[in-house]
């Protein structure tokens, strides 16, 4: 009995601390860059501010970039529209 007392706790434990944990993890962000008129804009930087990590769209203005876990901030920037 007391086996399962102390496993039931630690799992209890564990489940309130695994939020904290992944929010540090990081992950990947995917999106598409259009314009005003919802046409896709190729080779648009997008940077994630506190890392400094960038990505480019590509024709169909897709990106995928790495962020870090909880709360971010991207810019996106197009030279030349």
């Amino acid at each position: 009995m007391r086996a399962f007392l102390v496993l039931s706790l630690s799992l209890l434990i564990l489940a309130g601390l695994l939020p904290g944990i992944a929010q540090g993890q990081a992950r990947e962000v995917t999106g598409v860059v259009v314009n005003e008129f919802g046409q896709p804009l190729e080779t648009a930087i997008i940077t994630e501010t506190s890392t400094g990590a960038q990505a480019v769209s590509d024709r169909e203005g897709r990106f995928t970039i790495s962020v870090p876990g909880g709360e971010v901030e991207l810019r996106f920037e197009n030279f030349g529209y």
